[in-house]
C-alpha cells in the first residue's frame, strides 16, 4: 500500500503505520508538549496509545494522556480537562479515536488557549472564537466527519442542549488507516504479490447472499457442522458464488470492551477450507476479525501477545497455553484471501434482521490505491416481508457500522 498526504485544508497522512508519524506531524505543527485524548480502554489495549506515545517521545515531544471520553461527549468533561491541564504548558491537543474524541479535543484546544469559562461562552454562542491550540487526530473509525470539518459538537450534561462551534481554527491534521469499523480485507493484506484494493473488480463486493444464524460465545469456534446446519435452514442453502454472512450475536456487544474484542469467537480452519471448497465469493462476520482472536497477535503470534491477560486467562481456564489449541498465525486470513474469497470484519447494524434469509448483498469499497483493505457500508436488499420483524432498529450514534 502506498502512502499519501492530502490537504483540504486539513492535512491527512495516510498509509500503513500512519499513527507512528504522529510525533513528526505534531512537531511540524509546532507541538512541544502534547495532550493526548482518547475514549475507551481498547485504544490502550490494542497498543495504539503506546505507539502514538512512542512516536511523540521520539520526536522530542513531552506528552500527557487522558482517556474516558464517551459517545455524545459532554462539555463537563472538556471543562474538567481544561482545569486539569491549564497550567501544564500544553501547546497541541491530539485526539486518538472517533468523532466524539475529536470534538472533545477541539473544545479542549479552545479552553486551553483561553479558559474553561471562555470555552463555555464560545460553545454557547455568547462569545466569538478568537484563539485555539492546534488539533490533530489519529482516526480509529469512520467518524462523523469531524476529522476534516472545522466544527465541534458537545452536549451540556445537565440540560442536554447541543453546543456547537464552527471555526477554521478547529481544523485538524489526521493520521488514519483503513482497517477500521466495518471493512473488507484485500488479498494484499496477508498475501505477498496479490491484488490491492484498487485492483479488485467491483463484482467482488456484491452478489447473492445468505445470512447464517450461528450463535457463539466466548472463544468458541465456528465449525463445519455449524455452517452446514445453519445453511440447511436457509432457502437454497449455500451456492457457488454466494456471499455468506455469519451472525454469531457478537454484533450486539460492539464497543470498547473485552467482551467484543478480547474474548471473540472465530472461524475454524476447517470452516475456512469449507468455504473455499464450496467456491463462495466472500464471507462476512459480526466479529472483530476473520480469525479467532487467539489466532492473532493479541495472543502469542507474531509480535504478540498484545493482550497478555487473555493468554493468562486461557491458561487459568484450560490448563495450557492457547498456542496448543491455536498454533497458527491468522490461518483463516491466509486460507480465504489466498484463494480469492473476500472477507469482511465487524458486520453489524441490522444484520439480525436478515439472519436465516437469502438476499442480495453489497459492501462497496472506497477506491484506495495500493490499499490492503477498505472501509465499506454493508447493505442487504431483501423483500420487506422476509425481514425479521422481531428485531428492533439499531442506531449507532458515533459512526461505527
Amino acid at each position: 500500500m502506498r502512502e499519501f498526504t492530502f490537504c483540504l485544508p486539513t492535512r491527512i497522512l495516510f498509509g500503513p503505520g500512519a499513527e507512528e508519524k504522529a510525533g513528526e506531524a505534531a512537531q511540524e505543527e509546532g507541538g512541544r508538549r502534547v495532550l493526548v485524548l482518547y475514549g475507551g480502554g481498547n485504544a490502550v489495549r490494542s497498543g495504539l496509545i503506546g505507539r502514538v506515545q512512542v512516536s511523540l517521545v521520539r520526536a522530542g515531544i513531552l506528552c500527557s494522556i487522558k482517556g474516558g471520553i464517551r459517545p455524545n461527549p459532554v462539555m463537563e468533561f472538556a471543562e474538567e480537562t481544561v482545569w486539569e491541564y491549564q497550567n501544564k504548558g500544553i501547546d497541541l491537543v491530539l485526539a486518538v479515536g472517533g468523532g466524539s474524541v475529536m470534538d472533545t479535543a477541539k473544545a479542549v484546544a479552545v479552553g486551553l488557549a483561553s479558559s474553561a469559562d471562555e470555552m463555555g461562552e464560545v460553545f454557547r454562542g455568547r462569545a466569538p472564537l478568537k484563539v485555539a491550540l492546534g488539533v490533530g487526530a489519529v482516526v480509529t473509525m469512520a467518524a462523523s466527519g469531524s476529522e476534516t470539518s472545522p466544527t465541534a459538537v458537545l452536549s451540556d450534561g445537565k440540560t442536554h442542549e447541543k453546543l456547537i462551534c464552527t471555526s477554521p481554527l478547529l481544523q485538524t491534521f489526521n493520521d488514519f488507516h483503513m482497517h477500521n469499523s466495518t471493512h473488507a480485507d484485500s488479498p494484499s493484506h496477508v498475501i505477498p504479490e496479490s491484488p490491492y484494493t484498487h485492483e479488485l473488480p467491483l463484482e467482488n463486493y456484491y452478489g447473492p447472499a445468505v445470512c447464517l444464524d450461528i450463535p457463539k460465545k466466548h472463544w468458541e469456534l465456528i465449525t463445519v457442522e455449524d455452517i452446514e446446519n445453519a445453511a440447511a435452514k436457509v432457502e437454497g442453502g449455500i451456492q457457488e458464488g454466494d456471499w455468506v454472512i455469519i451472525c454469531t450475536g457478537m454484533n450486539k456487544r460492539w464497543g470498547e470492551n473485552d467482551d467484543y474484542f478480547a474474548y471473540s469467537p472465530g472461524l475454524s480452519i476447517e470452516g475456512a477450507h469449507w468455504f473455499v471448497d464450496h467456491k463462495v465469493k466472500g464471507v462476512g462476520f459480526d466479529l472483530q476479525a476473520l480469525d479467532h482472536i487467539l489466532y492473532t497477535y493479541a495472543a502469542e503470534h507474531g509480535p504478540g501477545p498484545y493482550v497478555p491477560r487473555i493468554v493468562e486467562q486461557y491458561i487459568k481456564e484450560f490448563g495450557h497455553s492457547p498456542l496448543e489449541d491455536f498454533p497458527e498465525w491468522e490461518p483463516v486470513h491466509e486460507i480465504l484471501l489466498g484463494n480469492n474469497v473476500m472477507g469482511i470484519e465487524n458486520i453489524g447494524g441490522d444484520v439480525e434482521k436478515v439472519k436465516g434469509q437469502r438476499f442480495t448483498f453489497c459492501a462497496f469499497p472506497l477506491r484506495w490505491y495500493m490499499g490492503d483493505g477498505t472501509i465499506v457500508r454493508a447493505v442487504a436488499f431483501i423483500d420487506e416481508d422476509k425481514i425479521n420483524k422481531d428485531v428492533p432498529d439499531r442506531v449507532y450514534k458515533y459512526g461505527v457500522y
